[in-house]
C-alpha cells in the first residue's frame, strides 16, 4: 500500500475528501492527487501535518509501523540485524 493509499483510507474513514483535507491543511486542492500521480512527493513537514490531523504517526503513513490488535504499535523489521 502506498502513502497516498494510506492517506486516502484515513480520509475515507473520516468522511473527508482529499480536496477538503488538502485545503484544511493549507495545501493546494490537488496536492494529494498530484502525489498519487507521482508529480510530487510529500515532505516531512507535510507528512507531519497529515499525521497530526489524523492522530497517527508519520511511520504509519509511510507503512513502517503496524498496529497490533490491542493498540500497541510495533515497528516493522527493516531486514537488518545488528
Amino acid at each position: 500500500m502506498t502513502t497516498f493509499e494510506r492517506i486516502k483510507n484515513l480520509a475515507d474513514a473520516q468522511k473527508i475528501s482529499l480536496k477538503d483535507l488538502a485545503l484544511k491543511l493549507g495545501f493546494s486542492e490537488n496536492y494529494f492527487y498530484n502525489m498519487k500521480n507521482a508529480k510530487s512527493s510529500p515532505s516531512a513537514e507535510i507528512l507531519t501535518k497529515v499525521a497530526d490531523y489524523f492522530g497517527v504517526t508519520v511511520d504509519s503513513l509511510l507503512g513502517r509501523e503496524d498496529k497490533i490488535n490491542d493498540g500497541i504499535k510495533r515497528k516493522k523489521s527493516s531486514g537488518f540485524r545488528s
